[in-house]
């Protein structure tokens, strides 16, 4: 018999049961301890490995075959999440592949000094791997939330042995098992969305964020009636937060977010402009406006630690200067696109990843153009700095800002800094006049509220 027939065959006999929330998965009895929690689960979403046959296959939007159990044109990975099967893999066996998540493959030997600088090669290969998934299986091994999805995987699936080791040799978080379940589930989901949306595969992201979406009334409905805890809100020190929200990041909103951009996108597709094309824009009104416009298209801070192309947005508005400030403050104030850039996991958790949205970036580019680096700027702050200070040349602007006293202590540290810095400041400025003005300021700091760090200036 064709090895293409026997494939087919049996991802057509699998089907029904991977298919999530099929009446197999709703009625079928198990003797798992997380009998209940994985029923609601697989009855809302969550695909069901039962009768699939395990192996590998291309699944769309990752350039290596990964692993799962195979059935109905879809691959459930080991993180839970269904994938688009574009041709068949090479043969996998699910006890080898359980052996390697033990054991996952060592990350870059400098992968913990976060800030040490690394060749290229190393972190093109680090980036590669860690945020677009370009692993088999998982490229965390089991840990935390995974713990208990991969136990009723392996349960649901028939592998009661490697399940057992799982429970003898993990123990579950301290939250419910039914948080367990949801919060990996919907991590995994919200982690995949947001490689698709770096990699500019809208359909996907859109897929994978409305998954849990659909999903999440019914979660939290679930989640009240076993009494799961709240999520914690810093700001009032209370678990007050609606359920699945708190942590480093708030997965829900930003799921809404990811499925609103990606469907806007889908709706109105369109390539990238060529930045070069756009130096023939004659008008620097329109100029500005496209350059804003193609803001969402951005993907130059990808991974924060990557080298920053020649070519980048952020030069071609630095050229612009000050014309382009207030566009870009007003693209800051309105302006709900995310870019295809995203943050980095900086303290070396996943979930640190965010979508950076253009309004982010907006605010950065003006204040380098306004050469105002400082944290807490806003754009109300940076409109008036530029209206009061743009037009004064450097070094005297800083002397102006530090002299201004409705100004904070943010702005005042930071025009500081570059006035102390600036190679021309001792001969165009009155030394006494600024000795006496950072000493006053410095004292002033030690009780002004500030967003970083305080800093006392010595004699100038």
């Amino acid at each position: 018999m064709p090895r293409r027939f026997l494939i087919a065959l049996s991802l057509g006999l699998a089907a029904c049961s991977l298919h999530p929330g099929s009446p197999t998965s709703q009625v079928a009895r198990a003797s798992s301890p997380l009998e209940s929690e994985a029923a609601f689960l697989f009855a809302h979403g969550l695909g069901d490995p039962k009768g699939a046959t395990y192996g590998s296959a291309v699944v769309d939007g990752f350039p290596v075959p990964r692993h799962g159990w195979l059935a109905g044109g879809k691959l459930l990975g080991w993180d839970g999440v269904l994938y688009p099967i574009v041709a068949p893999g090479p043969p996998a066996d699910v006890e080898a592949d359980f052996r390697t998540l033990l054991k996952p493959p060592a990350p870059p030997s400098n992968e913990i000094v976060r800030y040490v600088p690394r060749s290229a090669a190393t972190q093109a290969e680090y980036e590669r791997r860690r945020y677009l998934g370009e692993d088999a299986i998982l490229s965390r091994g089991i840990d935390g939330t995974h713990r208990d999805l991969v136990l009723v995987l392996l349960e649901r699936a028939g592998h009661t042995k490697l399940a057992e080791e799982v429970r003898n040799a993990w123990r579950s978080s301290s939250e419910s098992a039914f948080q367990n379940l949801a919060t990996g589930w919907m991590n995994a989901h919200y982690l995949r969305a947001v490689a698709a949306h770096a990699a500019g595969r809208d359909e996907l992201a859109a897929q994978w964020s409305k998954t849990i979406l659909d999903a999440l009334p019914a979660l939290r409905e679930e989640a009240a009636r076993r009494g799961v805890r709240r999520g914690w809100n810093y700001k009032t020190n209370k678990e007050d937060l609606p359920y699945f929200t708190g942590g480093w990041t708030n997965v829900p909103e930003w799921l809404e977010r990811l499925a609103a951009d990606s469907e806007r996108r889908l709706k109105s597709p369109g390539k990238p402009a060529d930045l070069k094309a756009l130096d023939g824009i004659v008008d620097p009104k329109k100029r500005i406006a496209a350059l804003i416009e193609e803001l969402e298209n951005d993907g130059s801070s990808f991974g924060a630690f990557l080298p920053v192309p020649s070519d980048t947005i952020s030069q071609r508005f630095a050229k612009e200067g000050l014309p382009a400030v207030e566009p870009l403050l007003a693209c800051a104030e309105t302006d709900a696109r995310l870019t295809r850039a995203t943050t980095s996991e900086s303290h070396g958790f996943a979930l640190e990843r965010q979508p950076i949205p253009v309004q982010h970036v907006a605010l950065r580019l003006a204040a380098q153009i306004l050469k105002v680096y400082g944290i807490g700027n806003s754009a109300p702050q940076l409109r008036d700095y530029a209206r009061r200070f743009a037009a004064i040349p450097e070094p005297l602007r800083y002397q102006r800002v530090l002299e201004a006293d409705d100004l904070s202590g943010d702005q005042w540290l930071e025009a500081a800094r570059r006035l102390i810095s600036h190679p021309d400041a001792v001969k165009t400025l009155d030394h006494t006049t600024v000795s006496s003005l950072l000493k006053r300021r410095s004292a002033e700091l030690l009780t002004k509220p500030l967003s970083g760090e305080r800093i006392v200036f010595k004699d100038w």
